[in-house]
């Protein structure tokens, strides 16, 4: 399957014959909403595990590609992150799958980072965090990538860059949606910062795919290329 929009709609939650919703369809997360060219979150300021979600229906093979253009309108002060999800299910009481985020706060630094999400609320791994040359803090127009192969492996990319790989080999997720989501620790600018663009595809590029990228298993070795 294929799937791109630039979000020309406002619309609260997202349109649901496209997309599950953190809390229409997993009853403890939040959903996603869209204004023209934006979308973004609705968490407010409870500051727990209840992300902002969306992931899109159909049926998606387990090889998923997906690539975003992040936008950040205002200086983001409060800790917030902007999320791509690849393998994700959102199911009454269930959120599982991977997650990649990028922090957009100009007072932190930190990731990008690899989460699992094992289901429950609140329920999750990181399972790969950048260090070092790796960090990067998204900023208006940065374009990152996400694919996930059939051997599970993950494949993070800034602005056409590999940053950060992982390879899970432990009771992987094997199936699942594309889709974003969103955290925030207040609310307060959740309007300020999300995606202006969202691609997916169940196919991934040959050149995604190249044997220079398939590093250590499980190690956290990246290459950078830089």
């Amino acid at each position: 399957m294929q799937f791109s929009t630039s979000f020309p709609n406002t619309e609260n939650p997202l349109n649901p014959a496209q997309w599950f919703g953190g809390l229409s369809d997993g009853l403890q997360w939040q959903n996603c909403r869209s204004t023209p060219n934006l979308c973004f979150g609705t968490q407010g300021n409870a500051g727990g595990f209840d992300d902002s979600t969306a992931l899109l229906k159909g049926s998606w093979g387990p090889n998923q590609d997906c690539n975003a253009t992040a936008s950040i309108l205002t200086t983001i002060n409060d800790v917030s992150e902007i999320e791509i999800r690849v393998r994700s299910v959102i199911t009454a009481n269930v959120n599982s799958g991977y997650e990649v985020l990028f922090n957009v706060s100009s007072s932190n630094n930190y990731g990008p980072q690899i989460v699992k999400w094992n289901g429950a609320l609140g329920s999750f791994n990181v399972i790969r965090d950048a260090t070092g040359g790796e960090i990067h803090r998204a900023v208006d127009g940065d374009v990152i990538r996400v694919s996930i192969d059939a051997v599970n492996n993950i494949r993070v990319f800034v602005n056409g860059v590999l940053d950060i790989f992982f390879q899970d080999t432990t009771s992987p997720w094997l199936t699942g949606q594309p889709g974003v989501g969103f955290y925030t620790n207040t609310g307060a600018q959740d309007n300020q910062y999300g995606w202006k663009q969202f691609n997916a595809d169940d196919g991934i590029p040959s050149n995604v795919l190249n044997p220079a990228f398939n590093l250590c298993p499980g190690t956290g070795v990246s290459w950078r290329g830089r």
